[in-house]
C-alpha cells in the first residue's frame, strides 16, 4: 500500500519561478510526499480550471504553498512596498481550508503573506543570512512543521479507515533527517543584502 501523504503543490507558473518551485519540491519530495495537484504544471486537462482544482483537491491530503511574489502591494498605512501571491494559489489555500486539510507554505523572499494565511496557519519564511549573503530556510522549523502535518494526516486516516489503520499510518520516524544538519540554502537568491522594499511615503 502506498502511504505517503498527497499533496496538492500549488505554485507559481511563471518560467521566472521555476527555480524556486524546484527548492521546494526538493524539500517536500526528500520528506516523502507525493506531488499532486499542481494544475499546469502536474496535472493537464482541458476541464475548466475550477474543476480541476476541485478534484485534485478532493483526493490531496494536504496542501503545499510554493509562495513566489506575483504583484506588488502597498501597505495604506505605512506606505511599505511588497510582494503578493498570485490569485490561483491564494483561490488554492481557500479550498484546502474549505476542505479542511493541513497546508504547509514556504514564501519566497518579501513575499507578503497576505491576509488569509497568517489568518489560519503558520508559514515558512526564508531569513536571511548577512555573513554569506544569501537566504535559507531553517530546517528546524520545516521539520516540526511536517511533522505536525504528518499527525494531522495521520488523524484524519484514523478516522476515514480505523480497519486498516496500521497501514495507514505514515512512516514518521523514516522521514526526518533525510536533508541533513544546517540550513536549506536558497542559492538563487544571492544577494549582497537583503533587498530594500521602496517606501512611497512622501515627506
Amino acid at each position: 500500500m502506498n502511504d505517503r501523504p498527497k499533496a496538492f503543490f500549488s505554485c507559481s507558473l511563471l518560467t521566472e519561478d521555476f527555480a524556486f518551485n524546484a527548492i521546494i519540491e526538493s524539500i517536500i519530495v526528500r520528506y516523502g510526499f507525493e506531488i499532486r495537484g499542481g494544475i499546469g504544471r502536474y496535472h493537464f486537462s482541458p476541464e475548466p480550471i475550477s474543476i480541476q482544482m476541485k478534484k485534485e483537491m478532493d483526493i490531496s491530503e494536504c496542501l503545499i504553498v510554493a509562495g513566489a511574489g506575483r504583484y506588488f502591494q502597498e501597505n495604506i498605512h505605512t506606505h511599505q512596498l511588497s510582494f503578493s501571491m498570485s490569485e490561483t494559489i491564494v483561490a488554492e489555500i481557500g479550498m484546502a481550508i474549505q476542505k479542511t486539510i493541513p497546508i504547509v507554505a514556504f514564501l519566497a523572499p518579501n513575499v507578503s503573506p497576505g491576509n488569509l494565511l497568517p489568518a489560519i496557519t503558520q508559514y515558512i519564511n526564508p531569513k536571511y543570512n548577512n555573513k554569506i549573503g544569501k537566504y535559507y530556510y531553517d530546517n528546524d522549523q520545516i521539520d516540526k512543521t511536517i511533522y505536525n502535518c504528518f499527525n494531522i494526516i495521520n488523524e484524519k486516516r484514523k478516522v476515514a479507515n480505523k480497519k486498516n489503520l496500521k497501514d495507514g499510518l505514515l512512516k514518521l520516524g523514516a522521514v526526518f533527517g533525510v536533508i541533513g544538519v544546517g540550513s536549506i540554502i536558497l542559492s538563487l537568491f544571492e544577494e549582497d543584502e537583503p533587498p530594500k522594499m521602496k517606501n512611497t511615503k512622501k515627506k
